[in-house]
């Protein structure tokens, strides 16, 4: 009777670390659906499942205007952790490096690991009902970088 009771007192103090997460996870529930965006580049694509199960997925891709070729794309894991939300890209299905959500809103999410060289910080805000801007930063050789896409719903 004694473990069983320990047992429940444990699982009721995790209680709400967990229901914290999940709340902090359900807030991006703006971003899930099919966005797209058209540039000089090609057209890029990105799509994210409801946040169930302590997961958000997924997919993203950019084709080539002028060869009609894949030329990037990546897996996408956005799920909870210990640190909060966790955002894991897998470029062209590679194993990806973490960056930790650290600002998290009902209309906008920070993702960022300081010790990573491009990107080392992963905005996603909402602009309405009907688009996402997605804007990447970092350093490449030295020079500071930032890529901005404005994503329209599909």
């Amino acid at each position: 009777m004694k473990n069983k009771l320990l047992f429940l007192a444990i699982l009721l103090a995790s209680l709400p670390t967990w229901a914290g997460a999940a709340a902090q996870l359900d807030t991006l529930k703006w971003m899930s659906g099919a966005w797209q965006s058209n540039s000089a580049e090609g057209i890029f694509e990105i799509n994210f499942t409801e946040p169930t199960g302590g997961l958000v997925l997924g997919v993203s891709k950019l084709t080539d205007s002028k060869t009609n070729q894949v030329s990037f794309y990546e897996f996408i894991q956005i799920k909870d952790s210990e640190k909060g939300l966790t955002l894991t890209p897998m470029p062209f299905g590679q194993p990806g490096v973490s960056f930790t959500g650290t600002e998290v809103t009902k209309t906008r999410v920070v993702f960022e690991n300081p010790t990573h060289d491009f990107p080392r910080k992963i905005t996603y805000e909402i602009q309405g009902a009907q688009q996402i801007a997605l804007t990447a930063e970092g350093t490449q050789k030295g020079q500071a970088v930032k890529f901005q896409s404005l994503l329209h719903k599909k």
